[in-house]
């Protein structure tokens, strides 16, 4: 089952006409000297978007503890340098208070995007896969077909950040029906009568029961990750606990 599941996930990125090495060469040399236009467009508009000039973006990285020079960004956005490295991405995205990804595939600003060469596809498919939330993704009439493997294929492929998010989700609920409860118990003491005391008090115990259940979520999330060889949540700088 496993097998089928990423076999059919990398069925999908195939081309329909064979390619040959002269044709692949060159188209990724293509797609990937567009692909760092567009990121280095999308930084130059994120930073008009701001107000920002040049050297303003450079002291924002400057204080992140990168040196990207004013006449650096200046050569990237008047197309004299070509090449844009990931060092670069990441401390741009955290200077625009923006994710890395919004600088590769702009989502809700662009209707498709060549996440790979010849490989066309939405901003915010390729965003999925990109964060590792669904498979690569397939033309429009795939959406289905994704949406129903993405499970099977975050089990198949051991994908830790399936564990990961499901960890937090987890946690989320529980610090939710806890603080549920403590206003359930604040209510409980201001009631009126003992009905309403009551109520309170049965609705505040319902809600910690409710918070254990996401606790033993958590540690069974936990162990699964254990048995896959992976850190478990709330370790190691994970900081969720």
């Amino acid at each position: 089952m496993a097998d089928s599941i990423i076999m059919a996930d990398i069925a999908i990125t195939r081309q329909a006409e064979p390619v040959t090495d002269m044709d692949c060469g060159k188209m990724t040399r293509d797609w990937a000297a567009l692909l760092t236009r567009e990121i280095i467009n999308e930084v130059k508009r994120q930073r008009e978007a701001r107000g920002w000039s040049a050297q303003r973006l450079s002291d924002e990285c400057k204080r992140l503890g990168f040196d990207l020079s004013r006449s650096t960004i200046a050569d990237l956005e008047n197309g004299r340098r070509a090449h844009f490295s990931i060092p670069e991405l990441l401390v741009l995205a955290r200077a625009f208070g923006t994710a890395p990804l919004m600088l590769i595939f702009r989502v809700g600003a662009a209707t498709e995007t060549e996440v790979l060469p010849g490989q066309v596809r939405s901003p915010f498919g390729a965003a999925k896969w990109f964060t590792g939330e669904a498979p690569f993704p397939g033309a429009a009439e795939d959406d289905t077909y994704i949406a129903g493997i993405t499970d099977d294929w975050n089990a198949a492929t051991k994908n830790p950040l399936a564990l990961y998010r499901a960890h937090d989700r987890a946690l989320a609920e529980e610090m939710r029906a806890i603080e549920r409860a403590a206003m359930m118990d604040n209510s409980a003491t201001a009631a009126k009568d003992n009905a309403q005391r009551e109520a309170f008090t049965a609705a505040a115990a319902a809600l910690r029961r409710d918070a254990e259940g996401h606790r033993a979520a958590r540690e069974s999330i936990r162990r699964d990750a254990e048995r896959l060889g992976l850190l478990p949540p709330g370790q190691a700088g994970a900081g969720e606990d």
